[in-house]
């Protein structure tokens, strides 16, 4: 479905035509075979070289090279600054001793996901948490700095959200309680929609070109601090609707034990796209109250696996 909604720009690059594209020309549907030789390789490069080579070594010098090419602007400086950073979260009570983090700014949806939650927890309406939201998130990017004070401002002032890129996100826990909620982007639905010549990646989108702003990336990790314990993992899409698809859920699932597939389908707004995966006893423990789900109305998957 997303391959279709972009075909004609992305068709314009011929290596994202070769990968996206049927023979006859129109998009690859549901069912298709994806082949992706060029990405493959890259990948395998990266198993052998390390990924510290997309940022220092050969690897790069080639992405530098090859996305000149694709109308991108890479260089190595970037690339060597490109690495990953911790952030401390944004934590809120949940229920019984249970707390809830959230992605910090610069992932502002994990901020407005916050709020959100804050306001369910409060008895506020579905509409009214995520007009909360919103109103925080917009606060924030107009003024920047400190988000706690914005996070308890009573009425803060709301500005319009203009296009928000697309994103999605993945959640995965095990039987440890080991958690990881994700939330990602390429700023724009297939990024700049240009495929780097023989690496067979999309370049992404550079954050805040033309209308396109980024999105609000939302994740939540749950657990109890006293029992060292893991509680549930929340991950949403969506564009205005991300944070909420995180909060409504979460709030759900938290605060009343609504099953999770149950929370999902009541929780997450009707643009919003939710992931959910939570344990009514915690874990490390039984794995019988726990229970995952991906959003029935996306094309999400939700998978187990058990010991033999």
């Amino acid at each position: 479905e997303d391959i279709a909604a972009v075909a004609r720009p992305l068709f314009e690059d011929p290596s994202a035509r070769a990968v996206f594209a049927r023979p006859d020309g129109q998009p690859r549907a549901a069912g298709d075979q994806l082949v992706q030789a060029e990405l493959a390789a890259t990948l395998g490069a990266l198993r052998t070289a390390g990924v510290g080579d997309l940022h220092q070594g050969n690897l790069a010098r080639r992405l530098v090279e090859a996305s000149a090419l694709s109308g991108g602007g890479l260089t190595i400086e970037e690339l060597r600054a490109g690495l990953p950073t911790l952030a401390a979260p944004i934590v809120q009570p949940s229920r019984g001793g249970d707390s809830i983090a959230f992605l910090p700014p610069p992932a502002d949806g994990g901020l407005a996901a916050a709020a959100s939650f804050n306001a369910l927890r409060a008895g506020q309406s579905p509409a009214e948490a995520e007009a909360r939201g919103l109103a925080v998130v917009s606060a924030y990017r107009s003024t920047g700095g400190d988000w706690a004070p914005i996070l308890a401002a009573p009425h803060p002032p709301h500005h319009s959200l203009d296009m928000l890129g697309a994103s999605a996100s993945m959640i995965v826990y095990d039987r440890d309680g080991q958690a990881v909620s994700c939330a990602f982007s390429m700023n724009n639905l297939f990024g700049t929609g240009r495929m780097v010549p023989g690496m067979g990646f999309l370049l992404g989108m550079a954050p805040n070109t033309g209308r396109v702003h980024p999105p609000l990336l939302a994740a939540g990790l749950a657990y109890n601090q006293n029992l060292r314990a893991f509680r549930g993992a929340f991950g949403g899409s969506g564009q205005r609707a991300a944070a909420m698809a995180v909060a409504g859920p979460a709030a759900m699932n938290l605060l009343n034990n609504v099953a999770p597939a149950d929370a999902l389908a009541a929780g997450v707004p009707a643009e919003g796209r939710g992931n959910i995966g939570a344990c009514l006893r915690y874990l490390p423990g039984s794995t019988n109250l726990c229970a995952t789900a991906a959003d029935p109305r996306g094309a999400g998957v939700a998978l187990g696996a058990v010991d033999r």
